[in-house]
């Protein structure tokens, strides 16, 4: 669960980019790329046997077991979904996917580890807890960004691609796809 829980944190710190997203999107894709090439330098110092300050504790600590050996993919698809959905579908809609997979992800993960007996019956992986822990943050930090029939429709659209059973995809179907489905309704 500590790894989980240091995962997750991660992934919620990603909320304190959108600030800069909303401000100037050209600053924020550069910082997302800035960030997937420390992760990628992180990961080849790793191969090569060097050791970064926090940077080699953070990486090595922060994997899942059947990362152990290879790249994040969960990472990667979403700093670099980050750096291009603002210039895909604008500066609102992709605030609103990338929102809802730094929070929502990091609810349904860590609540859905705790929680999560009832298992989805097309994703063994993912638990009805997760799934709810999903919603209800997703569709709270999407209230921030449009009234409530939106916000709740755009909740579900990303609740229901978070339930699939793509381990490690949800990191680029999320922010995606509820990125363009803000795109096309608002």
């Amino acid at each position: 669960m500590k790894r989980e829980l240091l995962r997750k944190a991660i992934h919620i710190s990603g909320i304190l980019l959108i600030p800069l997203l909303l401000w100037k999107r050209e600053v924020f894709s550069l910082v997302c790329l800035a960030l997937l090439a420390i992760y990628l330098f992180s990961e080849w110092c790793l191969k090569k046997g060097f050791s970064l300050p926090l940077l080699t504790t953070l990486n090595l600590h922060s994997k899942r077991d059947h990362e152990r050996d290879h790249l994040s993919k969960g990472a990667v698809f979403l700093l670099l979904s980050a750096a291009i959905l603002p210039f895909l579908f604008g500066i609102q809609a992709s605030a609103i996917g990338l929102s809802q997979t730094f929070i929502g992800d990091a609810f349904a993960g860590v609540l859905g580890k705790k929680f999560g007996h009832k298992k989805i019956p097309f994703s063994p992986e993912k638990s009805w807890a997760g799934s709810l822990a999903f919603f209800v943050s997703a569709f709270l930090i999407t209230l921030y960004f449009v009234p409530i029939r939106p916000a709740f429709f755009f909740a579900l659209a990303g609740t229901l691609l978070e339930a699939l059973p793509l381990p490690d995809y949800d990191n680029v179907i999320i922010p995606v796809g509820v990125s363009l489905l803000a795109y096309l309704f608002i």
